[in-house]
């Protein structure tokens, strides 16, 4: 294989060979050196086509993989993933149905460059995540041969310390909370759960004879265990049993969590006066309360969930007062006098 002579024409011609398919062609040269570069280029391309399968015979289109991503690795893998398809809408309206190969890392920092100033920082990261786990999956199913938000460099997030909200502050959150909304603003701020976790919650995890919530599907893929609250367990037993899920709508189905409480809630922290509030916020609010109540980390880390208590740190400000007087449980093991020594 390489570059060769025919008797029918001046010039040097090429044959690359790849796995049985057999490529060949005039480099329309009489130069061997040129002949040569050419034929390095011809080798280089047709081994690329190779590696870079399409779909039906064409492109894989940003689209087509999008679906595919979706289907394949977000519903299959993710409780989350409706999250993942309305990330994946707002990258589909920003770089169209385009070839996989034409998303390279400078349409990437545009796409950054488009949303900073109208969400935060830390929201485009997390869309960054998810284009770039699409195009690992991309690579590795065959339909892309790297993955150009490697190139990027996400923000720097800061963690700013959590702010705890304050009794009035809550009260005004439940009074203008639509009542269907009040026991899952409660769960959240009773126990920690995330957002997912509640909304898939079933009765089948909830122990109110033992006083247990036992959350099966978790982030971490580990049975975590809470306690349940006594307000919490009384809103529990109110709650009409009509589907398997502890929280669903009048028909029994499960609450869309880019649907209708989505919407609800954004319109309730306007009416609470709290536009800055999320509601991941109220899971903060939960380690908060209890770590500057005095409650042992250990145990607040159980309850979150976190596999290492380095995910605590950001609640380290509210536990000062804790931390100086815990130093005085040691005793006194010298009497020093007033006076001075001559």
């Amino acid at each position: 294989m390489g570059i060769f002579k025919r008797k029918d024409s001046p010039h040097w011609w090429y044959r690359v060979q790849l796995n049985g398919k057999v490529m060949t062609g005039s480099a329309n040269t009489s130069d061997k050196r040129l002949a040569m570069r050419i034929y390095l280029e011809k080798n280089h391309q047709f081994t690329e086509e190779y590696h870079l399968p399409s779909h039906k015979g064409q492109s894989t289109n940003f689209f087509w993989m999008c679906g595919q991503f979706l289907e394949k690795h977000s519903k299959v893998n993710k409780r989350s993933w409706l999250d993942d398809e309305v990330i994946l809408r707002k990258l589909k309206d920003h770089f169209g149905d385009v070839p996989l190969v034409n998303i390279q890392a400078e349409k990437i920092e545009g796409y950054k460059a488009s949303r900073k100033g109208f969400v935060k920082e830390a929201t485009i990261n997390r869309e960054l995540a998810v284009l770039k786990t699409l195009f690992t999956k991309a690579v590795l199913w065959g339909y892309a041969h790297k993955n150009p938000v490697k190139e990027v460099r996400l923000f720097k997030e800061e963690r700013t310390p959590i702010r705890m909200l304050s009794a009035e502050e809550r009260e005004k959150l439940f009074t203008a909370s639509p009542d269907y909304l009040k026991p899952i603003l409660l769960m959240a701020l009773k126990t920690g759960m995330r957002h997912g976790e509640i909304l898939n919650l079933k009765w089948s995890e909830v122990d109110l004879a033992h006083e247990t919530i036992s959350i099966t599907h978790t982030k971490s893929k580990k049975l975590r265990q809470i306690p349940i609250h006594s307000e919490l367990d009384a809103a529990l037993r109110q709650l009409p049993r009509i589907s398997t899920t502890v929280f669903c709508d009048d028909r029994g189905r499960p609450l869309n969590p880019q649907g209708k409480i989505r919407k609800d809630f954004d319109d309730l922290k306007a009416a609470a006066g709290l536009p800055e509030l999320t509601f991941h916020m109220l899971r903060h609010n939960f380690a908060s309360e209890l770590i500057s109540k005095g409650a042992d980390i250990r145990t607040v880390q159980e309850y979150m969930g976190h596999s290492s208590l380095r995910m605590l740190q950001r609640y380290a400000h509210v536990n000062k007062g804790i931390w100086r007087s815990t130093i005085q449980l040691l005793g006194r093991d010298m009497q020093f006098s007033q006076g001075r020594a001559d």
